[in-house]
């Protein structure tokens, strides 16, 4: 059984000696990650480009949709991580953000969802909104959640949230999650309307 683990490991060495293969490697570590590293070596990255599946999107409201945004790994403070994005809509020429930062009580080898979560984060943002967004498996900007959606969307308005949240997760998967909002909204051309949701789980 060595002998044959040794025979891989000298295979994917000399593999990754090719240059076609690393770019593969690094493709598909990118498809399944989402998030382009900083360095040549993952293992000593300290802030990841990403996610890149929302780099490109396209809604009602702002038309042709333009994100980047990128994420702090442990490498820099396994406690401490800042993450967030940048994003501007073509139609409607607005600039959006969300900016977040994370104190993890529990060590993290990488990045701040790793399990077990016991996590206190404070959110600032300010972005286009579209009831029942909360409720998507994933990023509102994911690429393909927009080639999904046939019929535009149009009661979409601007949001601007401030959020503090704690998470907490057992071993066993139950999984605790509690926050404090104060979010103003606002349709486009109409005023303002402000809601503070105390709490929740």
């Amino acid at each position: 059984m060595k002998e044959k683990e040794s025979a891989l490991d000298d295979l994917l060495a000399q593999l990754r000696k090719v240059p076609a293969f690393n770019v593969i490697i690094k493709t598909a570590e990118i498809l399944i990650t989402g998030y382009i590293p900083t360095t040549a070596d993952k293992d000593k990255s300290k802030f990841d480009f990403g996610p890149m599946n929302t780099t490109f999107s396209a809604n009602h409201l702002e038309g042709f949709r333009m994100r980047v945004g990128g994420m702090t790994t442990a490498n820099l403070n396994p406690h401490w991580f800042g993450s967030g994005y940048l994003a501007y809509g073509v139609n409607d020429r607005k600039l959006k953000y969300n900016a977040k930062l994370t104190y993890s009580v529990n060590k993290k080898k990488y990045h701040e969802g790793e399990s077990p979560v016991n996590n206190i984060s404070a959110i600032q943002e300010y972005d286009v909104y579209t009831p029942g967004q909360d409720f998507l498996f994933t990023s509102k900007d994911n690429m393909f959640v927009a080639w999904k959606v046939g019929e535009p969307v149009t009661m979409m308005q601007y949001i601007r949230k401030t959020m503090l949240q704690y998470q907490k997760e057992w071993l066993n998967g139950l999984t605790l999650t509690t926050w404090h909002v104060t979010r103003t909204t606002r349709r486009p051309e109409r005023s303002a309307t402000t809601v503070t949701t105390p709490t929740g789980h």
